[in-house]
């Protein structure tokens, strides 16, 4: 389970899960995934966030090069980035601030789920008070095999 992406509140927060080695190519493919622009598309909220949560500290993070090809940061409805779990690791804070400013995006460093989403809901008044009880995978994508499954 390289990366998977689901709703962790539907229609107004994505999760998405990563560990291991990615291309810069695999994040385009997430990035641009149908699927997630599709959902993006039908989405009843005015804004979709996205919690970023890495479950091994080897994942890699796209480079600079990646950013202005992926259709996911250019949608009107993206919202904030929460990278979860990396809050105390100079190298991504260091790289997260840099890729931050020179993209001009929305994106935080939070040390859990929680954080993230009480983050959020002082910043978004839309999103509902609860995460929903379960997540709702949508994308798999395995890094390095070019083997994408849809749920």
């Amino acid at each position: 389970m390289p990366v998977r992406v689901g709703w962790y509140i539907r229609d107004y927060i994505f999760i998405i899960q990563a560990e291991g080695t990615a291309t810069d190519q695999e994040y385009i493919e997430l990035g641009n995934s149908p699927i997630i622009i599709g959902a993006m598309n039908h989405s009843r909220a005015p804004l979709i966030h996205y919690f970023f949560e890495i479950l091994d500290p080897k994942t890699t993070l796209p480079s600079i090069r990646v950013r202005g090809q992926i259709q996911i940061e250019k949608h009107p409805k993206d919202g904030w980035s929460m990278l979860i779990g990396f809050k105390h690791n100079i190298v991504w804070r260091m790289t997260a601030t840099i890729i931050a400013q020179v993209s001009r995006s929305r994106f935080v460093l939070v040390d859990n789920r929680e954080a993230a989403f009480d983050f959020l809901r002082r910043i978004d008044a839309t999103l509902p008070t609860q995460p929903d009880a379960s997540i709702e995978w949508i994308y798999e994508l395995n890094w390095n095999a070019s083997n994408q499954e849809v749920f």
